[in-house]
């Protein structure tokens, strides 16, 4: 849960005093404008401003909560798919011992270790894409109230609907690749579920590689999916 940050909390603190201050000056020129207006258009037009500055208003004071009950929602939704934890140390155990007995077999010895160079590869770049998506969350839920804020124009509207949709394919990114790593890895590491066994391939070491490095390919693929 990044809003929990001491750093989410010191932008998103910033940024709730740009927005309220703006929010002030907005409502009082609102108002002068809509005392001193001598047409019919600028008076329609202000009082139809009024209801995005209320929804601006409070969505954007609420930011930070609105983050963490989305990012609650995300991890309970991820434990009840997979559970508390991913079976990373069993994928990697397996994956070490399919390496070193296709390694020993010279006749698989070159195509093992260009497969096992891969794997490590997928799965640095399954790491990479955790930080950063890490690193989004956090300027996700810093700026959310300066983001929400941008309700109270129609012009600055997109601001707003961009914020709700990396916010959402980021936690949801997060959930499939949970799902589809723990799915692959356990289809691979259970007995009555091996891969190889059930779609009639040749039990080689090289065989469990490929379809190590295809869950993994598929589960870093999927921030580009979403």
């Amino acid at each position: 849960d990044v809003s929990a940050l001491p750093q989410v909390q010191t932008i998103a603190a910033r940024s709730s005093m740009v927005v309220n201050t703006c929010y002030v000056l907005a409502v009082i020129a609102a108002g002068v404008a809509l005392m001193v207006a001598d047409t019919i258009g600028i008076r329609y037009g202000v009082k139809e401003l009024l209801p995005r500055l209320v929804v601006g208003f409070v969505a954007s004071n609420f930011a930070v909560e609105i983050c963490t009950v989305l990012i609650e929602m995300a991890n309970a939704l991820t434990v009840a798919m997979v559970g508390a934890g991913a079976p990373t140390a069993e994928a990697v155990t397996m994956t070490r011992r399919h390496v070193a007995a296709a390694l020993s077999d010279p006749a698989t010895g070159i195509v093992a270790l260009i497969v096992g160079l891969l794997v490590v590869l997928l799965f640095f770049g399954l790491l990479a894409g955790w930080f950063l998506r890490v690193g989004v969350l956090v300027l996700l839920a810093g700026l959310g109230p300066a983001a929400l804020a941008c309700y109270a124009l129609p012009a600055t509207q997109p601001v707003a609907t961009l914020w709700w949709r990396a916010l959402l394919a980021c936690l949801a990114t997060a959930t499939l690749q949970a799902v589809a790593f723990a799915t692959g890895i356990h289809l691979l590491i259970e007995p009555a579920a091996n891969l190889p066994i059930l779609l009639g391939l040749p039990g080689s070491d090289i065989v469990n590689l490929l379809l190590v490095a295809g869950v993994l390919w598929a589960t870093v693929k999927i921030p580009g999916f979403i």
